[in-house]
């Protein structure tokens, strides 16, 4: 066989396995820099404001919904006591005042727990699945133009073999920039489906409000 006809394969590791290991291990420590950058921190710390905030109103609603039970019962409680004072021709002034608070009780934890269901909680949730493709989408920038730096890089040294020995040849994408730009395109596309998402959970918000609106004005007329 001809040697200069000949594929020359350079390698830095003596197997396929350290190679791999090797090279998880870098892209390990330049996701951990990338990510610790001022745009990708920003964009996590409204991704999980966000969260937080869905967090919060779940747990309010759910604890609304609690007290609103309780407030029921009770009223059940009271109002038959009540019914059973007046059946029996007895004033009971303690029990309709008593009675009068929790109906006031329910109707205004009723009122704050449907606020939550139909309008705060669906807009929070639009806005973290709008965070969320922020954050994946500041990541995918974040990483691609670290890959371009890194390729441009290799690209420089390339060309001083290329000089040396007139012409060079390497596939990147078999390279730890490649697997960069593909970890990027992937963040992308998770970036566009949250998008997605977000789109999908605002029009049926806008439909039921749209639906809501149109029984408050029936009822009100």
């Amino acid at each position: 066989m001809d040697p200069l006809a000949q594929t020359v394969e350079v390698r830095a590791f003596s197997s396929d396995e350290e190679l791999n290991d090797a090279m998880q291990k870098k892209l390990e420590e330049i996701y951990a820099d990338i990510l610790s950058t001022s745009d990708v921190a920003n964009a996590y710390e409204a991704c999980e404001a966000a969260k937080s905030e869905v967090t919060k109103l779940k747990r309010a609603q759910a604890s609304l919904t609690q007290r609103a039970r309780v407030a029921f019962d009770k009223m059940k409680e009271v109002a038959l006591s009540v019914d059973m004072a007046l059946i029996e021709g007895k004033e009971s002034a303690a029990g309709m005042k008593q009675l009068a608070r929790l109906e006031a009780e329910h109707r205004s934890v009723s009122r704050a727990n449907s606020r939550i269901l139909e309008r705060l909680l669906p807009q929070a949730e639009i806005a973290e699945l709008n965070q969320t493709a922020d954050h994946l989408a500041a990541k995918a920038y974040a990483v691609r133009e670290a890959a371009s730096q890194r390729i441009q890089k290799t690209a420089q040294m390339m060309a001083e073999a290329a000089e040396y020995e007139g012409g060079i040849v390497f596939d990147s994408m078999n390279t730890l920039s490649g697997e960069m730009q593909r970890q990027a395109s992937e963040f992308e596309r998770q970036a566009a489906n949250y998008r997605g998402w977000a789109r999908e959970r605002a029009e049926r918000y806008l439909r039921l409000a749209k639906e809501l609106e149109s029984i408050s004005s029936v009822r009100s007329s």
